[in-house]
C-alpha cells in the first residue's frame, strides 16, 4: 500500500541521501510507515554536491522522494502552477492514500484534488498561514488573505484533520471531519534528574552571574524574531544590565542579525553559534539559563518544548501555540515594538522565579512524550485506514 506526503519543506540531496531541517527518517519509519508498505515525498527539492551540514538524514528504508518538484519562491509557484498541479495529480492517482500538511503551496492543491477525485487523505495542520504571510512584507500581505481563505476551506472540508496545537489552529482553521489534537513533536521518556541538575545549576547563579538566553531558530527569517531579543540586551545594557548573553542556533545568512549587533555595539553579548546536529541540541539547551521563542509566526514549536523538557525557564511570544505551551506571565506580544518588555521580563527573572517556572516547564513537556502522542496518533491512522482505505 503506498502513501503520498505533500508539502512544501525543502530537502537537499547528496548521491542517494536526502537531508532536511527536521523530518528525519525516524518520523517516516515511526509515524507513517506502521500504515503502509511505501511513503513517497512530494515537496521542493534540490541536489547537492556536498554533504550538507546541520541537517538530518530523512531518506531510508519504504521512503521514495519523487524530487519533482526544485525549491522554489512564492512567485515561481504561480507561474509554474498547472506544472505543478500536473506533477501532485499523478502522484494522486497512483497512491492509495495522501497526507497533507499545511500550510503549503503544493499541499493546497493536493487538497483540492484529493476531495475532486475522491481520494482518501489526511490534512495535518501544523501552521497558520496568515500569520507566515502576513509577516513577510508587502507581497506577503497580499497573498495571506487568499491564501487564510483556501486553507480554511480544505481544512474544513476534509474528513480527517490533525492539528498540532490544542486550541489555536483549532480556532482558526475549524474542521467539519474527525479531528485530533496531536503534536508533531515527540519527546523521548523525560529524566527527573534532567530537573535536579537544572535547579542546582539556576542556585548556583548570582546577581552578577553571566545570565545566558538562548534561541532556536532559522537565522535568515525575520518572523522567527531574534531582533527583537537582540533590542532588547541592547535595551537592558543602557540602563546597566550588561550580564546578559544571546545565543543564536540555526542555519541562513546572518548578515540582516549582525548588522544589528554591529549597530547597537553588542558583539560581546551575541554570539551565532550556527546549526547544531538534532543529537547534540540538548548539550547546548543544557548549557544556557533562558530559552526565549520571540516568533511571529509558529505552530507549536519544537525548539520551545525540548527546552522545556530540559527544565529550562522560557519566555515566549503570543504567537499561535506558544502560548498554550507557557506560563501566562511568560507571554510578551508579538509586536515590532516589543523589546521593552522583552527587557522587562528577562530583568525580573528572579531564582525562586526561575525554578518555579523550570518545575512548570518540566512537567508540561511530559504531555509531549513520545508513547503518550503515539497512541493518539496510532488510533487515528488506525480508523483513517478502516474507514476510508479499507
Amino acid at each position: 500500500m503506498k502513501c503520498l506526503f505533500v508539502h512544501d519543506f525543502r530537502s537537499y540531496h547528496y548521491l542517494e541521501t536526502a537531508y532536511c531541517t527536521n523530518l528525519s527518517y525516524e518520523i517516516w519509519s515511526k509515524r507513517y510507515l506502521p500504515f503502509f508498505d511505501n511513503l513517497v515525498i512530494l515537496n521542493r527539492t534540490k541536489d547537492v554536491e556536498k554533504k550538507p551540514k546541520g541537517l538530518v538524514i530523512s531518506s531510508g528504508s519504504g521512503v521514495i522522494y519523487a524530487k519533482k518538484i526544485n525549491l522554489f519562491k512564492n512567485i515561481d509557484f504561480f507561474i509554474h502552477y498547472s506544472t505543478y498541479k500536473k506533477i501532485i495529480q499523478d502522484y494522486i492517482i497512483n497512491s492509495d492514500a495522501v497526507i497533507i500538511r499545511l500550510d503549503s503551496f503544493l499541499g493546497l492543491i493536493a487538497a483540492k484534488l484529493c476531495r475532486k477525485m475522491n481520494k482518501p487523505y489526511i490534512i495535518e495542520v501544523v501552521g497558520c498561514v496568515w500569520d507566515s504571510f502576513w509577516n513577510k512584507g508587502t507581497v506577503g500581505k497580499l497573498l495571506a488573505p487568499c491564501l487564510y481563505i483556501k486553507t480554511k476551506k480544505e481544512i474544513y472540508q476534509c474528513k480527517y484533520v490533525i492539528y498540532v496545537t490544542k486550541a489555536f489552529l483549532q480556532k482558526r482553521y475549524p474542521s467539519s471531519g474527525k479531528n485530533i489534537n496531536c503534536s508533531n513533536v515527540c519527546l523521548q521518556h523525560t529524566d527527573d534528574r534532567v530537573l535536579a541538575r537544572r535547579l542546582l545549576k539556576i542556585d548556583a547563579l548570582s546577581t552578577k552571574s553571566k545570565i545566558i538566553i538562548g534561541t532556536i531558530a532559522a537565522l535568515d527569517i525575520k518572523y522567527k524574531g531574534q531582533q527583537y531579543v537582540i533590542r532588547a540586551i541592547s535595551y537592558l545594557k543602557k540602563q546597566g544590565y550588561s550580564n546578559f548573553e544571546y545565543h543564536l542556533v540555526g542555519g541562513g545568512n546572518q548578515l540582516f542579525l549582525k548588522k544589528l549587533v554591529k549597530k547597537y555595539d553588542l558583539e560581546e553579548n551575541i554570539r551565532f553559534i550556527g546549526p547544531i546536529e538534532h543529537e547534540k541540541i540538548n548539550i547546548w539547551l543544557d548549557s544556557i539559563d533562558i530559552y526565549i521563542q520571540p516568533s511571529r509566526q509558529e505552530g507549536l514549536p519544537r525548539a520551545l518544548i525540548e527546552a522545556m523538557s530540559r527544565g529550562l525557564p522560557c519566555l515566549g511570544a503570543k504567537t499561535a501555540g506558544i502560548p498554550e505551551l507557557l506560563n501566562t506571565q511568560c507571554i510578551f506580544s508579538n509586536t515590532h515594538n516589543n523589546y521593552k518588555i522583552i527587557a522587562k521580563m528577562l530583568n525580573c527573572l528572579t531564582t525562586d522565579k526561575m525554578k518555579k517556572l523550570a518545575k512548570e516547564n518540566f512537567i508540561n513537556a511530559k504531555d509531549y512524550e513520545e508513547e503518550k502522542i503515539n497512541k493518539i496518533r496510532f488510533s487515528f491512522f488506525n480508523d483513517f485506514k478502516k474507514r476510508e482505505i479499507g
